[in-house]
């Protein structure tokens, strides 16, 4: 017995990924371009840190809210 190759999907690319692409590619940009130290303030707390250090947190938490809030299809 042999089973049947079922049929083959190709990988397309949407406009829902390229949109990601660019975003990714910006962010990307971005941080490599606030590079200097900066003091963050929370509250009470101050943090000495590069910048960029909290750019990709912020970037992390944001496609993090993004993938937690979208609906599945």
């Amino acid at each position: 017995m042999t089973a049947k190759p079922g049929p083959h999907r190709r990988f397309r690319i949407g406009p829902r990924q390229i949109a990601a692409l660019i975003v990714a590619v910006l962010v990307v940009l971005f941080v490599g371009q606030n590079r200097d130290t900066v003091d963050m303030h929370l509250f009470t707390i101050v943090v000495s840190a590069p910048l960029w250090t909290a750019l990709v947190v912020v970037a992390a938490l944001g496609a993090l809210a993004g993938f937690l809030l979208t609906r599945k299809r």
